[in-house]
């Protein structure tokens, strides 16, 4: 008897995907941070949507070229 055996794939998160645009792009946290003048940790905090703003998404956009579709949505911080 043979069994048909099925792949059950998952979605790749928006996280995985965008570790895997920064592997095809060859850039680390901290060279992003060098580009924008702040730190590798806090690249990674403003990635996972830890304070990040709007102008702080914008500025991954326009200046280091990130996908807005692999970004977590900004929001207003007093």
């Amino acid at each position: 008897m043979s069994e048909k055996r099925t792949l059950r794939l998952k979605k790749p998160t928006r996280a995985s995907e965008l570790d895997a645009w920064f592997i095809r792009h060859r850039l680390t946290k901290i060279g992003v941070g060098q580009m924008l003048g702040i730190s590798g940790q806090r690249v990674g905090q403003l990635l996972r949507g830890i304070y990040l703003t709007p102008e702080w998404r914008s500025r991954l956009i326009a200046e280091v070229g990130i996908p807005a579709r692999l970004l977590p949505q900004a929001r207003e911080y007093e």
